[in-house]
């Protein structure tokens, strides 16, 4: 039941008229029914009303229909495609067919606040039971519980992309068709008759990839990237391990033979301590192998990939409207365990069939989770029809892409202007590396297989008759051995030549996310000429070149070209072993009978193969960006990969010491970091950015440089989890941050003493940064022990509304659950156990800190501070470094006399994005202001000098103008006066008086 009559039980995607608004957050709502109740603000998206232009035909089957001068509600727009209702149907429809229509205003509701009963509710339930709050008091919210599990309960229902929460729509009147203009791809066109013509042209008639099918499900394509990539890996196994399957039925016999002649004749007869006997060596030697398994698994590799073809197979093909779907079946996950069957009749096809029963469970939780798409055939086909189909890329022929071949020197002043001579040549030094270890290994173990070829034949080899088997050298075993059992094969030492590089990569490929050690180098080494006369012999010798000659910034580069090197070298380790098994079994059973065949190396080289088909598949981009968690979670397979490898190789301990002992200790430094105290201030949401104001308990916990950046947490998503995001504060900010109000935590500027009091009265009054003082009252305005100054650090995050699984979208939605009611910005404060307010909260109603905080940690941006003059570059919401570096010159640095001296700085964004980017103007008006007062002042020098460049781009047709979403600061008593505003730069970057090239 629900908590009261007044409240209104409503389900995911339900779509519902608004009909009152209540100030403390909740929305009186009526369904299609009739049915009229109460129902909370955080638990639905309000759509905004769109003006269809003309007629649009769907082309896809995520795409709806438009009828021309139909009202439609649109929640979301991406690539100038809105995602929304017509119709009654949800989906996708082109931005430059509809205009943005203005809302009907929503009258206020005088009633009781209708959230008092459900927030003690809400609270006592998070005590509780932390992971199910609603569920745990029979909420008759099933959408708002949903949005509290944060995604755990999937939606049955309804489109990729669609809010998790119920959707609402103001079913209010709106005004008829515009008479104005529409602006498509920075082209003015006036309003047409008729439909338009489409960005992307339509498909020929016939030639429908989809087959008209319907691929909107309860969950977007996320698992089934992930099934797909290991189908294909299990595919290409199958066809190579498939050799051996057939190789093994009949393999080499040793015969007391060396290349076709016998032996040495010592060998065969005489006092030998050990003598070969070729009757024995001549018998049958059992490997398991099966013609025809091996037949079958070489056809079953050419059949995966054809199955898997995401153009004209079934790869990523999962249509919502099959009878497969409906009843979670799914047809993939059957194929592949009749497929895995019969690769368990032979040793040598054995791990590739386990493979193919984990894809076929992975394909089994995509039927589970209902997920559906057409992987893409739809947009790949129009853009081909676009682009004239099959042709190469436009840059695959060009001179640039073979410049280093047909003009080397061109090529390196290239590399040398883009700065990027360090990257190639520690590349080149890695390459080279492998290649000499591994060609330096292969002339060892060439050697050894020679001289035992040579002993063969000559009689010589070393056989200690003198010595019994319990205190028998190492050589003189392996010798016998080689008598008895034969020689080690042409694969031996490729297989071993391929072990040592991999001993190699294995090791360093944990290097480059050891963010202790980089931070160390880039903090020591800030600068080759700040460092070259330092007393230091870490900075003088290591720290100050290794930062200017190595690239640091490209670390996770190079830990994806180490893991592609780890792959290739694990590929062709595997197959020169089971090539050197074909050829000598015997050999091999007995050489490697403590760490071989006999002991444990089949089992963990089984089991590394595992963890590598665990973690590969995952770490693809298109994987990653669809489900975070997916490649998260899978890559903790490399706690596997590290142990099995360590009983695998005998000396691999020995390569592996220094790397695995600084990435334990970075995992455990992480977590103790995780626990230091951090406070959240504010956060301010301006959709889709999200900005978070926190400090530390303790400062000297977190000191911190421009540029950096710092790994988020919070303990009631999951405590394990953590998110980088670069800090948009500068330092001086944690330091000596602004005054603001304990009440409600707005910044608060002092007043000036009145000319009427005396000069030994007590004067100290502050008022809101956005209100004129000289309109207040004196008892109207604030005391000092209403105000606290605010020293603060901030991250901006983007979150992503389209995916409610994601880890920004559960953080925004946990924030707004900590203040119920309220409208952003939130400002949080807490008493202390004196009871007085302090600014900051640090715990949630888990009793969990609400954000853990692990950093800083370094980045290339920050050694700005190196240089004379400095260009800073940022686009959208990377743009954060650049804040930093601003904030500190213009309102910090310069006041100090500190470098750099000259600052520019291009900020990219487009149009639609401007709204999201308040923060950044009020911080550049801000910043002006300061600087100018500074300068008038003569605080900062005139050879100071700062150049912000602005490009907006995707602008169409000129704007509406609203009011900021957060209040301009007044400076009404001020020496000097800001040149701008911040609604004069809102106006101008919101319609640009530069028109865009076309």
């Amino acid at each position: 039941a629900a908590p009261s009559s007044a409240h209104l039980t409503v389900v995911a995607e339900e779509l519902v008229a608004l009909l009152e608004r209540h100030d403390a957050g909740w929305f009186k709502a009526q369904k299609a029914g009739g049915e009229v109740g109460w129902v909370p603000k955080s638990s639905i998206d309000v759509g905004v009303p769109l003006l269809a232009l003309a007629d649009f035909a769907p082309e896809g089957a995520s795409e709806v229909a438009l009828a021309e001068g139909a009202t439609v509600v649109g929640f979301g727009v991406e690539n100038d495609w809105w995602y929304g209702v017509s119709g009654g149907q949800l989906g996708y429809f082109p931005g430059t067919f509809v205009e943005e229509q203005p809302f009907v205003p929503i009258p206020v509701s005088n009633e009781p606040d209708p959230g008092l009963q459900l927030t003690a509710t809400l609270n006592r339930s998070m005590r509780n039971n932390r992971a199910t709050p609603m569920a745990a008091t029979g909420s008759a919210f099933p959408g708002f519980a949903n949005l509290l599990q944060y995604g755990e309960e999937k939606k049955e229902h309804g489109p990729p992309f669609a809010p998790a929460a119920p959707v609402v729509v103001n079913h209010g009147a709106l005004p008829g068709p515009p008479t104005g203009t529409v602006r498509r791809k920075s082209v003015v066109i006036k309003k047409p008759e008729k439909k338009p013509s489409r960005p992307n042209p339509k498909p020929k008639p016939g030639l429908d990839v989809t087959n008209g099918r319907n691929f909107k499900g309860a969950l977007p394509l996320q698992f089934a990237l992930l099934a797909h990539n290991m189908a294909l890996v299990s595919g290409v196994l199958a066809a190579s391990l498939g050799i051996f399957a057939v190789l093994w039925e009949d393999p080499f016999k040793y015969e007391c033979e060396v290349e076709h002649e016998p032996i040495h004749p010592s060998y065969l007869t005489g006092p030998n301590v050990v003598l070969c006997d070729p009757e024995e060596t001549s018998k049958d030697i059992d490997l398991g192998g099966n013609r025809e398994v091996g037949m079958f698994a070489l056809a079953l590799g050419a059949a995966v990939y054809a199955f898997e073809q995401i153009d004209w197979g079934y790869g990523h093909w999962f249509p919502a409207d099959s009878w497969a779907y409906h009843h979670r079946i799914n047809l993939h996950c059957v194929f592949y365990v009749f497929c895995a069957a019969p690769l368990f009749l032979s040793p040598a096809t054995t791990l590739v069939g386990f493979f193919f029963l984990i894809t076929a469970g992975v394909y089994l939780i995509v039927a589970r989770r209902k997920e559906a798409g057409d992987g893409g055939r739809a947009r790949r086909y129009a853009r081909r029809l676009r682009d004239g189909g099959g042709q190469l890329p436009a840059n695959f022929c060009s001179r640039s892409s073979w410049l280093w071949i047909l003009e080397p020197r061109s090529y390196y002043q290239k590399l040398r202007d883009e700065d990027e001579l360090s990257t190639v040549f520690w590349v080149s030094a890695y390459v080279v590396a492998n290649v000499a270890i591994w060609f330096s290994t292969l002339a060892v173990w060439q050697r050894a297989q020679q001289d035992q070829i040579d002993g063969l034949k000559d009689g010589d080899l070393d056989l200690c008759p003198d010595y019994d088997t319990d205190t028998l050298t190492k050589e003189c075993e392996d010798n016998r051995n080689v008598v008895q059992h034969g020689y080690l094969s042409r694969w031996g030492p490729i297989a071993k030549a391929s072990g040592n590089a991999l001993n190699l990569n294995c090791s360093l490929i944990l290097l480059p996310v050891v963010r202790m050690l980089l931070r160390r180098l880039n903090n020591v080494g800030t600068s080759f000429t700040g460092l070259e006369h330092s007393r230091n012999p870490f900075a003088q010798y290591l720290a100050a070149p290794v930062t200017r000659y190595v690239p640091l910034s490209r670390n996770v580069e190079f830990h994806k070209l180490i893991a592609a090197f780890v792959f290739f070298f694990a590929f062709l380790h595997t197959m020169a072993h089971f090539f050197n098994y074909y050829q000598a079994s015997q050999y091999t059973l007995a050489r490697f009978s403590k760490w071989g065949w006999g002991g444990t190396t089949f089992l963990t080289g089984g089991f590394i193969c595992w963890a590598m088909f665990q973690i590969y598949p995952a770490a693809t981009d298109f994987v990653k960006h669809a489900n975070y968690y997916v490649f998260f979670n899978n890559h903790h397979f490399f706690f596997l990969f590290f142990f099995m490898l360590l009983l695998h190789g005998p000396v691999f301990w020995a390569w592996s010491l220094l790397p695995l002992t600084l990435y334990v200790g970075e995992r455990v430094m992480q977590i103790y970091r995780g626990k230091k105290p951090f406070k959240l201030v504010k956060v301010e949401w301006i959709k889709p950015v999200l900005a978070v104001y926190f400090r530390p308990v303790y400062k000297a916990d977190f000191q911190f440089k421009e540029g950096q950046y710092l790994y988020l947490g919070c303990p009631f998503i999951n405590p394990a989890e953590w998110h980088p995001f670069t800090i948009s504060s500068a330092a001086d900010d944690l330091r000596t941050g602004e005054l603001i109000s304990l009440a409600t935590g707005e910044p608060v500027v002092e007043v000036p003493r009145p000319a009427g009091v005396p000069h030994d009265a007590k004067w100290q009054k502050y008022c809101p940064a956005s209100v004129d003082y000289r309109k207040l009252r004196p008892e109207d305005m604030l005391e000092k022990h209403e105000v606290s100054y605010n020293d603060y650090v901030s991250v901006h995050i983007k979150v992503s509304l389209s995916n409610p699984n994601s880890w920004t979208r559960k953080l925004k939605d946990y924030i707004e659950l900590l203040h119920p009611g309220g409208s952003f910005p939130y400002y949080f404060t807490q008493r202390n156990e004196r009871g007085d307010v302090e600014v900051g909260r640090l715990l949630g109603p888990d009793g969990q800190q609400v954000i853990t905080v692990d950093g800083p940690h370094s980045a290339p941006s920050e050694h700005y501070n190196e240089y004379g003059t400095v260009m800073v570059v940022g686009a959208g919401i990377g743009l954060t470094p650049c804040s930093s570096i601003l904030s500190a010159l213009l309102k910090f640095r310069w006041k100090k006399n500190f470098r750099p001296e000259i600052l520019h700085f291009y900020w990219i964004l487009r149009q639609s994005d401007v709204d999201g980017f308040q923060w950044f103007i009020h911080k550049l008006t801000d910043l002006e202001y300061h600087l100018k007062n500074d300068r008038e002042q003569h605080q900062v020098g005139n050879h100071y000098y700062a150049e912000i460049n602005i490009f907006v781009t995707g602008a169409k047709e000129k704007r509406e103008v609203k009011p900021l979403k957060i209040g301009q600061k007044l400076y009404s008593d001020a020496l000097s006066q800001p040149s701008f505003t911040a609604d004069d730069l809102y106006a101008q970057m919101l319609n640009p008086a530069v028109s865009a090239k076309v």
